[in-house]
């Protein structure tokens, strides 16, 4: 298992070998202020996708408005909009 720590997240690579692409889309996760405080799993078939590293999974704190056990996690209404570097891309 490979570890990992960025500026607002760590995360924990349920392998031990990842390529350097899929490392560096897992740092710009890291180091992105909308993953602060999150629990990031990188599963074993980790591999750079189009933008963003395949595997990932994540686990952020409740928040107000979040059903325990809920996927879509929800963001209190007096936080800052979090945008994570990187270029937009247009999937259509």
């Amino acid at each position: 298992m490979l570890e990992f720590q960025g500026k607002y997240a760590s995360c924990k690579v349920m392998i031990d070998s990842v390529e350097e692409t899929a490392i560096k889309q897992i740092r710009e996760f890291l180091d992105c202020p909308a993953f602060e405080g999150a629990q990031i799993r990188i599963m074993p078939d980790v591999h750079a996708g189009a933008g963003a590293v395949i595997g990932f999974s994540w686990r952020l704190p409740l928040a107000r408005g979040q059903e325990p056990g809920s996927a879509a996690p929800a963001t209190p209404l007096d936080s800052k909009r979090r945008v994570c570097p990187g270029p937009a891309r247009r999937t259509r």
